[in-house]
């Protein structure tokens, strides 16, 4: 299948998304880039429509028992910190979680920062929630760990996740992908 012969060395996570259509938009830019796995995190729901049937081309991994109790939406859900490293460990994952507070992505340099015998696995949190800062300290001293932010101004929060996950993809396809890969050579 495509997904079998089009991959690249990285993982998606999405983190308990509230939005499906998130999961999505998500799913279909990872795919455009050659994800390895694809895990859904948390609710497992998602609209196919905004895959764009990129779902049949991405293997998809389904976590449930990362977290414990799923609440309301509004509501901080309870998580199992060791399950969620256990994860990372038994996929030889290296974590780049995408949150506030963290190093500035233009700063930072995916060849230098990645260990070669790891795969990276991005990390987009929840919408309201992000991630725990109590989840980002326990996995910290995981081989590779960093978090990434995107620098912005204005009177927002954040932006969008799907529009998160667009520029960090963009970001390691532009450090990464499009130097090591005839693949991605734009025949114009």
């Amino acid at each position: 299948t495509i997904s079998k012969s089009f991959h690249n060395n990285f993982d998606i996570i999405v983190f308990n998304f509230n939005g499906s259509l998130n999961v999505g938009n998500v799913m279909r830019i990872g795919c455009l880039y050659g994800v390895r796995n694809f895990f859904i995190v948390g609710r497992k729901i998602y609209d196919s429509r905004s895959c764009v049937g990129s779902n049949k081309f991405v293997n998809l991994k389904f976590e449930k028992d990362i977290i414990k109790k799923l609440p309301e939406k509004n509501i901080k859900p309870v998580i199992d910190k060791v399950k969620f490293k256990k994860l990372f460990i038994d996929y030889n994952l290296s974590p780049i979680f995408i949150e506030q507070g963290g190093c500035d992505i233009t700063n930072y340099k995916f060849e230098q920062n990645s260990p070669k015998y790891k795969t990276p696995v991005f990390i987009f949190g929840n919408e309201t929630h992000g991630i725990d800062p109590e989840v980002l300290d326990y996995c910290s001293d995981i081989d590779g760990f960093a978090i990434l932010s995107i620098p912005q101004l204005g009177i927002l929060r954040s932006l969008n996740v799907s529009n998160s996950a667009s520029i960090i993809l963009w970001e390691f396809y532009k450090q990464k992908l499009i130097r090591n890969d005839i693949r991605y050579k734009l025949n114009l």
